[in-house]
């Protein structure tokens, strides 16, 4: 699978963090969040990533501005979605929002969308009833400064092939 175009559903600590080191990456990566307030407070926190990572992996002023230039925000859920090729949601640890939020995502997911959770306290058995394309559909939790920590854990639903 080629990955052109990743989006992140939330912009919270992990969710900024997993767009702004794809975008870093060199992939096309798309914030959504509920309200241009969330979209703002996700902004502030993309705008400190610049200096940590070229304190912490040396990054140069290039690779910097091209992750800028690869990441977007929005409150656009149709504009963020179309076209992905992997949707990671971020979204705060409540079956009720994270139900909400794939129940809006679904008229725009494809069967070849890769649908991964960041979930860190829910499992994804919990959650595969609401994922609209199951047989894509994965935990992958990120640790915390993923630029310096690189790790992410994987987990599958019994019903995820």
């Amino acid at each position: 699978m080629i990955v052109k175009k990743v989006v992140i559903l939330g912009g919270g600590v992990l969710g900024s963090q997993i767009a702004y080191q794809s975008a870093f990456s060199g992939i096309t990566t798309v914030i959504y969040d509920i309200s241009d307030e969330a979209v703002q407070q996700a902004q502030q926190k993309i705008d400190s990533y610049p200096q940590q990572y070229k304190q912490d992996i040396g990054a140069t002023d290039e690779q910097v501005q091209a992750a800028n230039a690869n990441l977007s925000l929005t409150t656009d859920m149709k504009a963020a979605a179309t076209d992905a090729d992997v949707i990671i949601e971020a979204v705060p640890e409540r079956l009720d929002i994270k139900e909400s939020t794939y129940k809006s995502l679904a008229p725009y997911i494809t069967d070849q969308t890769l649908l991964l959770t960041n979930s860190s306290t829910l499992i994804p058995s919990q959650l595969i009833d609401f994922a609209p394309n199951k047989k894509r559909f994965m935990a992958m939790h990120f640790a915390n400064l993923i630029w310096t920590h690189n790790v992410a854990e994987l987990m599958w639903a019994k019903d995820t092939p």
